[in-house]
């Protein structure tokens, strides 16, 4: 009998072992079962959110690009139409123009910028922005030829010239649009890494010479 209670104890504990593994087994496997539910659940939390900020990133993209046709067009012809005029007569350089891009007034390395504020019934501000080679270029042609190498006072004053005459031509159109502007003097600055602080909305629209940039052309105004 003693052998007989032995052995069914034996059994039982076996049996209870048996049990136990098995609840483990199935503890684990629910254990698996929840994390990969869990995995899932988040991945697909973390795919909506990629896609969300994707598109997020595509309308920002779309509505800058519109904004561009969103400024008044009769307020960027006028300088448009007076830059072409005005080099072409002083430099005899037939330049065309080039798409137009919103900008941030960051410029390039290594540029000669002249800037002239514009104030009355419109306000705002306009920059003619030359690469180096380009301003020499630009000044030469304006002293009848005269070797330029580097951008000293007579340089200087020769750009800022062209820069007046161009934005008192366009104070001259806008006032035929019945739009009267009036343009401060320039100030100019040449160097690296220049970005002009600017509250208005800015495009910046090159001008061409044989299909390459040759002078950038930006407009902020209200």
């Amino acid at each position: 009998k003693i052998k007989y209670v032995s052995m069914l104890t034996k059994q039982l504990s076996k049996s209870d072992d048996g049990i136990i593994a098995e609840e483990k087994a199935s503890g684990n496997r629910f254990d698996d079962y929840l994390t990969e539910t869990f995995l899932i659940y988040y991945l697909n939390l973390l795919l909506i959110y990629c896609i969300i900020y994707i598109g997020n990133l595509l309308v920002l993209k779309i509505v800058k690009e519109q904004r561009i046709f969103l400024m008044d067009v009769n307020h960027i012809n006028p300088f448009l139409q007076s830059s072409l005029s005005v080099i072409q007569a002083v430099t005899q350089l037939d330049l065309t123009v080039g798409k137009p891009e919103l900008t941030n007034f960051k410029l390039k390395d290594n540029m000669y910028v002249i800037k002239v504020g514009i104030f009355g019934e419109m306000e705002g501000q306009a920059i003619l922005a030359f690469e180096e080679v380009n301003a020499k270029d630009v000044a030469s042609r304006m002293m009848m030829g005269m070797q330029v190498n580097q951008i000293d006072e007579l340089a200087a004053s020769a750009l800022n010239e062209l820069s007046n005459m161009i934005m008192g031509n366009t104070a001259t159109i806008f006032s035929t649009k019945g739009i009267l502007v009036d343009i401060t003097t320039p100030v100019a600055c040449m160097g690296n890494e220049i970005k002009i602080k600017s509250e208005y909305q800015g495009i910046r629209v090159p001008l061409l010479k044989d299909g390459e940039e040759y002078i950038g052309l930006y407009i902020g105004t209200n």
